[in-house]
């Protein structure tokens, strides 16, 4: 039961591959909605996934959906990152980083 933080580009690209990921290498996860600290975003939809709140009300999303997991994307902030980590860690939830990168291409 994961939650996904920070909404933005990094976020919708990990919900879009979402749709792609089968197979026994599958890293299916149960997202049951996003975090932000854009209060605009605030139940509105993303990708079909419900922006849940900020990270004030992290305690509150946690027991309320019972999430077990947190998605840190590489669209965060090193600030917002460290607050979301340490309320991760009090109420005993996994945390992740998801980055995506390029690297060059061997073709041989």
């Amino acid at each position: 039961r994961a939650l996904i933080f920070p909404t933005g580009p990094a976020a919708g690209m990990i919900l879009h591959a979402r749709l792609f990921d089968s197979g026994p290498r599958a890293t299916v996860r149960h997202v049951v909605g996003l975090l932000s600290d854009d209060s605009n975003l605030h139940g509105r939809l993303i990708c079909g996934y419900e922006v849940l709140g900020g990270a004030a009300m992290l305690d509150e999303i946690i027991q309320k959906h019972a999430v077990t997991e947190i998605i840190i994307t590489s669209d965060a902030d090193g600030a917002a990152v460290k607050g979301v980590v340490r309320t991760a860690r009090e109420n005993k939830i996994r945390v992740m980083k998801w980055e995506s990168s390029l690297a060059p291409f061997d073709a041989g």
